[in-house]
Parts: C-alpha cells; sequence; structure tokens
C-alpha cells in the first residue's frame, strides 16, 4: 500500500516539472520570437477559409433562426418525427439564409455593376476636359497670388520629376507588383468562396459546437468559473450582434439617402459615391472622411462648386447619422464613449487593418465592460458601492478611525 507522503513527493515531483517545461518553453518562444510569429502567420493564412467561414456563419445565424423557428412551428402540426422536422427546420433555415445573402449579393451587383461601368467609362472619357477645367479654375484661383502660384508651381515640378525619375523607370516593377495583386485577389475570392461553404457547415452543426463548447469549459474550470465565462460569451454576443447588425443597416440607410440627395442636387457619380459613403460608413467616426475624400476628388473633377455642394451634404448627412439615426438604431450597444471608440479604432485599426477597425468598436467594448465588472466586484469586496460619487470623494472612511471617534453622549 503506497504511503501518503508517496503521493505528496511525485504531486510536488511533476508539478516542479511542469514549470520547468513551461520555463523552457517561454524562453524558447522569446528567444525565436520572429519564427514565432511566421508561423503564426502561415497557421492565420490557411485557416483564412474557415475564419471566413466562422465570420459568414455568425452575420447568417440570425436569418437561420429565424426561418427555422418559422418552419418548426410549421412543422408541429405534421405527423413527422420530432428528430426529422429539427432536420428538415434547420435544412429549410439554411437555404433560406443563404438565398437571402445571395439575392442581396446579386441584386447589388445587378443594380451597382452596369452604373459603375458607365460611371468609370464616363469618368476615363471625360478625364482630359475635366483637366482642362481644373486647370483653367485653378490658374484663374492663382492669378491674383503670386506666392500661392509659386508654391502650386514647386508641387508640379517636384511631380513632374517624381513622374519621370520614379514611376516611369520602375514601371516594370509596379507591373509585377500589380500582378501579384491580381494573383492575391483570385487568391482572396477562393478563399471567400471555401468559406461560403464552411459557414455551411458551421450553420449545420452550430448546437454540436456549442455544446461541445461548453463541454470543455465545464470540465476545465470550476463552476463558478465556467459560469463566468458563459456570461462574458453571452454579454460578448450581444454585443457584437447588437453593433454589427445595427452598423449594416444604418450603413445601408445612409448609402440610399445619399443616393436619393445627390440625384436631387444632379450630382455626377452618383450610384458610385452612394456606395463608397455606405461601404465606408460602417467604420465607425472614421468611415464617413474615408469614403468622401476620394467621392469629392471624382465630383471635383467635373465641377469644383458641386465638390463645395457636396462636402456640405455629407457634413449635414454625417450630422445626422451621428446624431439621430446611428443612436436610434444603435442604441446603447457599446456603452463607450467618444474617446474610447477613437482608441478603440486605432489600436485594433493598427493591429488588424480594415477589419480590425470595423470590429475593434464592440471587442473594446467587451474588453471595457468586464473591466468594470471587475472593479465593481472589488468595491463590493471592500463594502464599497460602486454608485458612490468618486469625483466628489476626498478619502474612504477606514474602519480603525471609525472604531476611534468618540461616543458622543446620549
Amino acid at each position: 500500500m503506497k504511503r501518503k507522503t508517496d503521493n505528496i513527493y511525485f504531486n510536488w515531483g511533476v508539478t516542479a516539472a511542469c514549470v520547468l517545461l513551461v520555463c523552457i518553453a517561454t524562453y524558447l518562444i522569446l528567444a525565436n520570437l520572429q519564427t514565432v510569429f511566421d508561423y503564426l502567420g502561415k497557421l492565420l493564412s490557411v485557416l483564412t477559409p474557415v475564419l471566413y467561414g466562422l465570420a459568414f456563419g455568425y452575420l447568417l445565424c440570425p436569418l437561420m433562426n429565424t426561418a427555422e423557428r418559422l418552419l418548426r412551428r410549421a412543422l408541429q402540426h405534421t405527423k413527422c418525427r420530432p428528430k426529422l422536422i429539427r432536420r428538415l427546420s434547420r435544412g429549410g433555415g439554411i437555404v433560406f439564409a443563404l438565398g437571402v445573402a445571395l439575392l442581396v449579393v446579386y441584386a447589388v451587383i445587378a443594380m451597382i455593376l452596369p452604373e459603375l461601368t458607365g460611371s468609370v467609362a464616363k469618368l476615363v472619357e471625360d478625364l482630359p476636359s475635366n483637366y482642362d477645367k481644373v486647370v483653367e479654375w485653378v490658374t484663374g484661383l492663382l492669378a491674383d497670388r503670386p506666392a500661392l502660384e509659386q508654391a502650386v508651381s514647386n508641387g508640379l515640378d517636384y511631380l513632374e520629376k517624381w513622374l519621370y525619375g520614379d514611376l516611369l523607370p520602375n514601371a516594370q516593377q509596379y507591373l509585377l507588383s500589380l500582378t501579384a495583386s491580381m494573383v492575391g485577389i483570385v487568391y482572396g475570392m477562393v478563399n471567400l468562396l471555401i468559406g461560403v461553404i464552411v459557414s455551411v457547415y458551421v450553420l449545420i452543426s452550430k448546437d454540436t459546437f456549442l455544446a461541445q463548447t461548453k463541454k470543455i469549459v465545464c470540465a476545465v474550470l470550476p463552476a463558478h468559473g465556467a459560469n463566468r465565462l458563459m456570461d462574458v460569451a453571452r454579454q460578448a454576443h450581444r454585443i457584437f450582434g447588437g453593433f454589427l447588425t445595427g452598423k449594416i443597416i444604418d450603413s445601408l440607410i445612409i448609402g440610399i439617402l445619399c443616393f436619393i440627395g445627390m440625384t436631387v442636387f444632379n450630382m455626377p457619380y452618383a450610384l458610385l459615391v452612394s456606395v463608397i459613403v455606405g461601404v465606408t460608413n460602417v467604420i465607425p467616426f472614421f468611415g464617413p472622411y474615408i469614403g468622401a475624400v476620394p467621392s469629392a476628388f471624382l465630383i471635383l473633377l467635373v465641377s469644383p462648386m458641386q465638390c463645395l455642394y457636396f462636402v456640405l451634404f455629407i457634413f449635414a448627412l454625417q450630422q445626422f447619422d451621428g446624431n439621430i439615426l446611428g443612436p436610434h438604431i444603435l442604441g446603447s450597444a457599446t456603452g463607450l464613449s467618444g474617446f474610447w471608440v477613437v482608441v478603440s479604432i486605432l489600436l485594433f485599426g493598427n493591429l488588424f487593418g480594415m477589419v480590425g477597425m470595423i470590429i475593434g468598436v464592440p471587442a473594446f467594448a467587451v474588453i471595457y465592460s468586464l473591466i468594470s465588472d471587475l472593479v465593481s466586484r472589488g468595491l463590493r469586496r471592500r463594502e464599497i458601492d460602486p454608485e458612490t460619487d468618486f469625483l466628489n470623494l476626498e478619502r474612504l472612511p477606514v474602519q480603525d478611525e471609525i472604531s476611534e471617534q468618540p461616543h458622543q453622549p446620549v
């Protein structure tokens, strides 16, 4: 029979070995950090279609759930077995979600592609005359301003030197880069197609994946930790789902309003500019400016005055979106102030690019909510009300000071 001390020594030995292995692994990772990042980059590149599939499945899940509930209610009155009803409802929900998504994509392409092709062709056709108009307008503007004229002349000289000294000699290298970019676009389209296929499997096995994840969490963590992690996951789903759905609807409305306004004011490239404004509006805070700059430049080539009117119109439209439409649709989905919105966009944008700028606000909102909850728990453990007016708080009462206060005679 083994003694209890033998088990204690064995457990201590296993613990020491695990600590030693963790220290060695940490040292190797830190010593070869660049190699680790390279392997992680390759791993992410291989898993890109899977990540696309998870994202598509997450966006399509609300549509599937709605159709699945309706089909299940309709099939409950039939003589089908419950298992068959579940399968038929899930399959019908997936077909409905994919059908709606493909219909929206087809409608957008069918409406926008001809207009975009016509706008680009008209832009190329009118480019020489538009260039002459801009030059004439700039010449008239600089006629009575010698200092400004000299600055513009210096800028044009620098542009000419760059054109003949850098751009044309390196044209072959630029063409190779353009070819590599086209290959990357084709590769990205293949990944998108595979991502759509993966999203179907994600939607089919949604309940299985969710049950397996909960099983792992409950097996690894204690009951309190498992409950806390599941609460955090539900909160993150609420914030992400509410923000992304609301932002897509908000951007669609802004794009439609932009098209209507530009059509009423007879501005050029109405549909092209509206698409740019609507798509970039998905990015919080910086999106309107990102979409307005190239759009204003396109209109500037046609008419400088219409460009000014467009800038004023976009400014008014974004004020309406930021103060009325956006808060009404999104509500308090994130609960972040303007300062933290800017910080989250800059941080996640620099780390993950355009995708980071889109998901940065809800991701930071989840982190902010977790930190706020931890602070509130810490205050309650110290018997301090989290709703205390800390702005006007000078110092906390200490228990020793309370006990040392003299008793007032009754």
